[in-house]
């Protein structure tokens, strides 16, 4: 099997077990803060022990490292796959 399928297994398996491990695993929200004025956007905080983090200037929201396995694997699926199609298109005919 090519690099090129290699690379959309890795996806594929990556994006079906990211979006179903997120999907059943909750949020866990530390800090929450009814009281915070205005609707704030999320943003990435970064990797920690409880897992993914976010923030919206009044609340710490994590997600479990399941999640993020998943999207290792997407990434991982990617960068196989670009490998894949550079070399097939070196190696094709001009």
């Amino acid at each position: 099997m090519g690099l090129k399928r290699w690379g959309m297994l890795l996806f594929g398996v990556g994006v079906l077990a990211a979006s179903v491990l997120f999907a059943l695993t909750d949020p866990l929200t530390s800090g929450a803060f009814p009281d915070c004025a205005g609707a704030h956007t999320p943003t990435f905080t970064g990797v920690g022990p409880e897992g993914i983090q976010f923030t919206n200037g009044c609340n710490v929201i994590s997600y479990a490292h399941p999640a993020m396995w998943g999207a290792l694997l997407v990434a991982v699926g990617v960068i196989v796959g670009s490998v894949g199609v550079v070399r097939e298109f070196r190696e094709s005919p001009a």
